[in-house]
């Protein structure tokens, strides 16, 4: 996210606050199609998204790298809010420095993975959860796209209408049928 602040954002904080934290809701799948970021070595998807209480639209984009899977991105997008994102997760990628006299020198860089997002000044900083810091829960975050976008779903408070976090599925996966153990001729009489 760029240092100048957001306008809209800062003179609207608490609508800003309301899209991010709000209940939301998406399908249970999202499909990762490949190309589907507008790069042939990336796969995604962009949802819409249903808010409890925010009628303009938002939606849901995730992306993920073709040849390296443990880089990925979720996105939550608010175009009447922003042109970026108003929340993004980054699995891998460089550090972000937050360029703020309020957050202690040490402090300023922040190593993926993590999240982004605006400060009351409409300022876009780099975060982690307390997950996020724990070493261990990182790396699992990092290593599975699921266990990042279950993150995800926690800290942008979006489910897929029954409560659970939504999964994400590679298009490679959809074009196959599933296997039916079954015996197709069971019950026919070839008498």
């Amino acid at each position: 996210m760029a240092n100048a602040a957001n306008h809209r954002i800062r003179d609207d904080y608490q609508h800003y606050l309301s899209v991010v934290n709000g209940l939301k809701t998406i399908q249970s799948t999202v499909t990762l199609r490949k190309g589907g970021a507008n790069n042939a070595n990336w796969s995604g998807a962009t949802v819409e998204i249903q808010h409890e209480s925010v009628t303009q639209p938002i939606q849901f984009f995730a992306e993920k790298n073709v040849k390296h899977p443990t880089n990925y991105k979720f996105k939550l997008l608010a175009a009447h809010l922003a042109q970026e994102p108003v929340l993004r997760f980054d699995s891998d990628g460089a550090s972000h420095r937050n360029d703020l006299d309020n957050i202690p020198l040490p402090e300023r860089q922040v190593t993926t993975p993590h999240f982004h997002r605006f400060n009351e000044d409409g300022i876009g900083i780099a975060y982690k959860t307390d997950v996020l810091n724990s070493n261990g829960d990182a790396a699992a975050i990092v290593a599975d796209a699921n266990f990042g976008m279950a993150h995800f779903a926690t800290e942008a408070n979006l489910n897929d209408g029954r409560g659970n976090a939504p999964t994400l599925q590679d298009d490679e996966h959809v074009l196959l049928p599933p296997e039916v153990n079954q015996d197709p001729v069971a019950g026919v009489n070839f008498e």
